[in-house]
């Protein structure tokens, strides 16, 4: 019996073009997941540190931005709060609504998922005064 008249050709085709199928996928599997997740075309180190300090540091006092008063924000203003989800979003408008207005800045500390750090993160940018709201501070 020649190669050609096997009845067994076309399973051993059928494995061969499998055993291809896996290692050309797992190739380009492996390649994909060599990648970094977020591409920045031109920035290198450096570049990436200065984002993440200024990702990290608060607003400077004078931004276009007001504080947000966390005894009159929403839930869905909070979030705007960096370290505040929308589960602490919801935590601390449902304290506010038990205990009464915030009178200090510490009493955070009191609301389920709001540590020292998150607290020092967010000191400068809220307010516990119910004149101002969250608002674009008008431009001159």
């Amino acid at each position: 019996m020649g190669v050609w008249t096997d009845p067994m050709r076309g399973a051993r085709i059928f494995l061969i073009a499998l055993c291809v199928a896996f290692l050309v996928g797992g190739i380009i599997h492996r390649q994909r997941s060599s990648r970094p997740i977020a591409f920045i075309p031109g920035a290198d180190s450096a570049q990436t540190a200065l984002f993440k300090k200024l990702a990290n540091e608060p607003p400077p006092s004078d931004s276009i931005w007001a504080k947000i008063n966390i005894n009159q924000a929403s839930a869905r203003e909070l979030i705007a709060l960096p370290g505040i989800g929308p589960v602490k979003a919801e935590s601390i408008v449902e304290y506010r609504l038990t205990h009464g207005p915030f009178q200090r800045p510490n009493e955070l500390l009191n609301v389920y998922g709001i540590g020292p750090k998150t607290l020092q993160k967010i000191t400068p940018l809220i307010s516990l005064d119910t004149t101002d709201t969250l608002h674009r501070k008008s431009l001159k």
